[in-house]
């Protein structure tokens, strides 16, 4: 299985962070997680052709998870007429009803070949391909992280809650959103150290750090969360490749 980081930041971020974006790859198929502004570039960059993902897992419905999602589409039409029948779009409740609205200002290039769409309820484990299983987060209403059985955990962006530290737990590898530094708490976010102590409660054996705003993108942030978590820590830059099984010593 293969991770690649393809937006690591925010809407303030520079040019060097897209916003947030992630492939994997398991078992010879291809799936996204979330697509906000800047992921069909860095798929592009990455020489990932869009026409081979198959499902894509949405956390929740801000523009910078999301607005990517329409081009990435009509890209995949340009590339495969018809293709898009072959996707599923997995997310949160009211998954349908927010895409058949964004849906409605697209010609038929798309209602001739409407993706499949999957509403993730909460504890449920879909598909033997991607075995996730979902989890609501305190971010917003429909908000939900993503675990891949014991591989790989995604926060998407959740405030700090033990409840889904606990249902993270067992994961190898935790990709946790870590938005702002200790003295700038914002409500719906974690801090630096609340995003070490999630970890700590999970036992990852590997964290790495994405949503990064720039009052938290600092060259010391690293040596920040190993004070209050142990394991191997990483600082997702774009187009960084993880591999399973992880290797600790790269």
């Amino acid at each position: 299985m293969k991770l690649t980081i393809l937006g690591s930041g925010t809407l303030l971020s520079g040019a060097d962070r897209a916003m947030a974006g992630y492939l994997i790859e398991r078992q010879g198929r291809t799936a996204l997680l979330d697509a906000g502004p800047g992921t069909l570039l860095r798929m592009a960059e990455a020489d990932v052709n869009p026409v081979a993902v198959e499902a894509l897992f949405i956390s929740h419905f801000h523009p910078d998870h999301v607005s990517d999602l329409m081009a990435l589409l009509l890209k995949r039409h340009l590339l495969e007429p018809g293709c898009n029948r072959k996707l599923t779009i997995a997310g949160p409740a009211g998954l349908a009803d927010w895409f058949r609205a964004q849906a409605s200002f697209q010609g038929r290039w798309l209602h001739s070949a409407f993706p499949a769409i999957k509403e993730l309820a909460a504890g449920e484990t879909w598909s033997e391909v991607w075995p996730v299983t979902a989890a609501p987060t305190p971010h917003t209403e429909e908000s939900i992280a993503l675990r891949f059985a014991d591989d790989l955990f995604y926060s998407g962006d959740t405030d700090f809650d033990p409840n889904l530290a606990l249902f993270a737990r067992g994961c190898h590898t935790g990709l946790l959103e870590c938005s702002h530094p200790d003295h700038n708490k914002i409500e719906g976010h974690l801090t630096v150290s609340e995003t070490a102590e999630f970890a700590r409660r999970t036992d990852f054996k590997r964290l790495i750090v994405t949503h990064l705003y720039p009052d938290n993108d600092r060259p010391d942030l690293k040596e920040q969360l190993a004070a209050r978590f142990s394991g191997r820590i990483e600082v997702a830059r774009d187009l960084t490749v993880y591999s399973w099984p992880f290797d600790l010593n790269r």
